[in-house]
């Protein structure tokens, strides 16, 4: 357990740094968060490069002790507070729809990891990039 938690803690804040990065100053909020998107749900993603500790760890977590549980409730309420900080910079949107947003692409990719058929990961991807993109305002 102690071991899980300790790579649990490292993954969490690794996506932290990730998304923490700052946006570059000639890129608006809606375009840097479309290129986020754009990263998180596609196949490299899906096949490991840039693991995603929320979709890679979304089903293992729930068997773990409370500190795990603690350490990925952390990283998924940052994950939305960043999508959520991006996306009122741009567009009218509230908690509500930026939690139905992540639960969607944090669950694209973790479904995607257990599909053999790159066409049907290819289509969970597009499907959901497309349906975020109109959540986050059309991007």
């Amino acid at each position: 357990m102690l071991i899980f938690r300790v790579n649990l803690l490292y993954i969490v804040n690794q996506l932290h740094l990730l998304l923490a990065d700052p946006k570059p100053k000639n890129i608006s909020e809606k375009i840097w968060l479309g290129q986020l998107l754009d990263g998180y749900l596609s196949v490299e993603h899906v096949n490991g490069e840039n693991v995603c500790p929320l979709a890679f760890l979304a089903t293992d977590v729930v068997t773990r002790d409370i500190n795990a549980k603690l350490a990925y409730s952390k990283a998924y309420t940052g994950f939305n507070k960043i999508i959520m900080d991006y996306a009122s910079c741009y567009t009218s949107c509230d908690e509500d729809e930026i939690l139905s947003l992540t639960s969607m692409i944090i669950g694209a990719v973790a479904i995607s990891r257990t599909m053999e058929k790159q066409k049907d990961i290819k289509k969970i991807l597009s499907s959901c990039r497309r349906e975020a993109g109109i959540k986050l305002g059309g991007i």
